[in-house]
């Protein structure tokens, strides 16, 4: 649930902090007095956009911190996934600057808009007249459905989940063995092709290397020769001979070592060199003799250096990794080659496991559209408890295929696709969710079915902002009952004008608008039951001192006190 929620330079907001209760939160306030940027600043926290109007005056960024307290261990996976520490809390903080710079943190570490609401959708579900959340959505509706059926369905769910998982092995194995007999001779011509190509060239490992080295001294070869030959003369040449010098120096040193013996071991080193500088004019001589520019050659050299840049090109971007594909394409050739009774069973395999896909599939529907009709029955009658005598909800499937049409709309979840439809008013068309124009239609709808939901959902806390908009007299008092009915197995957050809401709070928070040095500023209080009282009294119209007034709050408070009672 949330714990804790602190707001930063959000509209009339400078600092504030709120705890929040278990059970049913209300907040109320005069119009413009900052309940909803309450809503607004947790929607920022969680994911949602904020626009620069929002920023209060002259400040450059806003910040919100949210605490949610006891989550489940969806979430805790969700987190772990994320490689982010949690216990039983997940503290969130956001920042946004003027600029539009974001810092998000989730119990410390820095996350992504994006991760952050893959968490946060685990944790609060908002309802605003104007969001549209995932009850409106289609793709969510066979979730909510299901959710309604865990027990049922549960072991079926896995069953059709489990053989859908083996059904795209197979046709993974059947497409790696070329799908079809003319697919898979084409991807035999392909293989062949690219087999032929690559042997052809004969290719030697490094090969490409030795040869741009080849051509790289071939159009440098009269440099070379040059420097070369002047290499050699300085060594053993027509100039002063490095050899002839050591040589005579090491004469020099025959000559005197009868008086110093010590002295051999210099002249050992000198002829050490001498032979080895020798060996090295020798050898510099025979590369000599090997440097020559040889046009056919060259163009031999341009040519294969051509042949081998073409193949890296298709194949790999070394003659290695061109030669591992000459590798792995005989395999898969010799795999093909072979595979047509292997692939023929595969194809047994896989109308098989259809036909029991389909079977399993089939069940699974007729499981859901059973319920699917008690669900609109019960739907319908809490809208009628909510001012809605004439509303029309159905839950749509999509027409069965056949055993022969199935295998496109099979997945992990069956063959169903469903979608929620509806209708508010008599003569009016049914329609989808996501079509209904009336914020005010679709929050009581939602209100509806989260009754409903309350027990499958397992998000912890909703949040409904001004989900009594239109309502008044005795369907506020049903809304009221609505929102506690709800509030016994979640955290609920109501934003509300009606004093039959504010009645059934187990927590009530007043915000008020007030001026210090100048400014507008929004502060946020929680209520003792006297003020509730109060509270209940100012939202009824009347006049809070009145006897008659305060006699009246009284009365709805006690009923609603005796309500939530009866309901736990």
């Amino acid at each position: 649930m949330l714990s804790f929620l602190k707001i930063k330079n959000i509209a009339l907001i400078d600092e504030l902090e709120i705890n929040f209760e278990n059970g049913l939160n209300v907040i109320t306030g005069e119009t413009g007095a900052g309940k909803s940027i309450i809503i607004d600043s947790l929607n920022f926290v969680i994911g949602g956009k904020i626009n620069k109007g929002i920023f209060r005056s002259g400040s450059t960024f806003v910040s919100v911190e949210a605490i949610f307290s006891n989550v489940n261990e969806e979430v805790k996976t969700i987190l772990a996934d994320f490689d982010i520490e949690c216990d039983d809390e997940v503290l969130i903080k956001r920042k946004q600057t003027i600029e539009g710079k974001n810092e998000i943190r989730v119990n410390g570490s820095t996350v992504t808009v994006t991760m952050l609401k893959n968490i946060t959708s685990k944790l609060v579900d908002i309802h605003g007249q104007h969001e549209h959340q995932a009850i409106l959505q289609d793709k969510y509706h066979l979730q909510m459905l299901d959710n309604l059926l865990e027990e049922e369905i549960f072991t079926l769910k896995e069953e059709v989940a489990e053989e859908y998982s083996n059904l795209l092995a197979i046709n993974k194995e059947i497409k790696t063995l070329g799908s079809s007999a003319a697919n898979r001779e084409r991807m035999l011509d392909l293989l062949q092709y690219q087999i032929n190509e690559i042997e052809k060239a004969k290719l030697k490992p490094g090969e490409d290397d030795e040869l741009t080295n080849r051509r790289m001294v071939m159009l440098n070869g009269e440099r070379i020769a040059t420097a070369l030959k002047n290499a050699c003369d300085y060594l053993d040449g027509d100039f002063s001979s490095v050899v002839d010098s050591l040589k005579k120096a090491n004469s020099e040193l025959s000559n005197i070592i009868k008086f110093d013996e010590s002295l051999d071991l210099y002249k050992e080193r000198i002829e050490s060199s001498r032979l080895e500088l020798l060996d090295v004019s020798e050898s510099l001589k025979d590369y000599l003799q090997t440097i020559n520019f040889d046009q056919k050659e060259f163009d031999e050299i341009d040519a294969r250096l051509d042949q081998i840049k073409l193949l890296k090109k298709k194949y790999g971007s070394t003659v290695e990794e061109v030669l591992a594909f000459l590798e792995k394409s005989k395999k898969e050739y010799d795999n093909l080659i072979n595979s047509n009774e292997k692939i023929e069973k595969l194809f047994i395999e896989k109308r098989n496991k259809i036909a029991l896909l389909y079977k399993l599939s089939k069940s699974l529907s007729e499981k859901r559209k059973t319920f699917a009709k008690t669900l609109e029955k019960t739907v319908c009658t809490q809208l009628v408890d909510l001012g809605m005598k004439n509303a029309k909800f159905i839950v749509d499937f999509n027409d069965a295929p056949t055993l022969d049409e199935c295998e496109n709309l099979l997945n992990a979840n069956g063959y169903d696709v469903v979608k929620f439809m509806f209708s508010a008013n008599l003569g009016q068309d049914i329609k989808p969710l996501a079509d209904i124009i009336s914020g005010g239609e679709a929050s009581r709808f939602m209100l509806a079915l989260k009754n409903i939901m309350a027990d499958a959902d397992k998000i912890a806390t909703l949040v409904f902002d001004e989900i009594d908009t239109g309502v008044s007299g005795n369907m506020g008092y049903m809304v009221a009952c609505k929102l506690a009915n709800i509030s016994k197995n979640h955290q609920v957050i109501s934003v509300s004008h009606l004093p039959q809401i504010c009645a059934m709070a187990d927590a009530g928070y007043r915000s008020t608008k007030y001026v210090e040095d100048n400014l507008t500023k929004t502060k946020i209080e929680r209520l003792k039951e006297n003020e509730v009282l109060n509270e209940i009294s100012r939202l009824s119209g009347g006049v809070e001192e009145s006897n008659a007034t305060a006699e009246h709050s009284k009365e709805l408070r006690a009923r609603c006190i005796d309500y939530k009672k009866s309901i736990n």
